[in-house]
């Protein structure tokens, strides 16, 4: 018989893909300033919808018309951050790798960071892939029944928003990278970027001069190129509630 906790954590899994998923899809209605270039050797995504469950849902571009990952994270006023990735490869593939971000090139504030997924929730070939604890905090390689060019991750990002020191109040910065791994590091990766709490964002992987790399409105934002996986790394701005 299922247990509470799972029921509770598929629930809440089914909940958080569907609200990031909306997310997306309004972010990319309207935007009024869609990327136009990628990052060197990227492609920039179209702006017609489409999706990987439904092709009249999600944008085209990385993870649902062409190889890639399309990143949707909503930082949340508390701290925490819940992210979707939706990721469509070029082959196949029996496993899929994930491990924690990396912040090291967020620079000094994120120093002692220890970033780890948790109510982490796989789907490929639309069913559920388990994965044990549900949790990503070290390199890990879920199997699957059968091989897959889709799937989709979602879960909850922790330890990965830092208080600003000294600045105003509240002000705090959030390290959003993919949680996918064991991929090309030219496989181009999307980012949105949507909450009450996002104030801006910032690309440090990019040339000095193009860094600030937000398009969109407040509350959603998204990077303006397609960055590669192996520098896919968003700085996001936050304005948290007191502790």
């Amino acid at each position: 018989m299922e247990s509470v906790g799972s029921t509770i954590r598929r629930t809440l899994g089914a909940s958080l893909v569907v609200a990031l998923l909306v997310a997306a899809m309004a972010f990319y209605r309207t935007a009024p300033d869609q990327p136009s270039q990628s990052a060197p050797s990227q492609s920039a995504p179209s702006q017609s919808p489409t999706s990987s469950a439904d092709t009249n849902e999600l944008p085209s571009g990385p993870g649902t018309t062409e190889p890639g990952i399309l990143l949707v994270a909503a930082p949340g006023a508390s701290g925490s951050v819940d992210v979707s990735e939706v990721v469509l490869l070029s082959s196949p593939r029996s496993t899929i790798d994930m491990r924690p971000p990396d912040l090291a090139r967020a620079g000094g504030a994120f120093t002692g960071t220890t970033p780890f997924a948790s109510m982490v929730q796989i789907t490929a070939h639309d069913q559920p892939v388990v994965l044990p604890g549900g949790r990503v905090d070290r390199p890990i390689s879920v199997d699957l029944d059968q091989p897959a060019r889709r799937f989709e991750i979602r879960y909850v990002l922790n330890d990965a928003v830092v208080r600003s020191q000294p600045s105003t109040v509240g002000r705090a910065l959030a390290g959003i990278m993919p949680l996918t791994a064991g991929v090309p590091g030219d496989l181009p990766v999307a980012i949105a970027i949507t909450g009450d709490a996002v104030r801006n964002l910032t690309c440090p992987s990019l040339e000095f001069a193009q860094r600030t790399c937000a398009t969109g409105a407040l509350p959603r934002l998204r990077v303006n190129v397609n960055l590669p996986r192996s520098e896919a790394l968003a700085i996001v701005q936050l304005d948290l509630v007191r502790p």
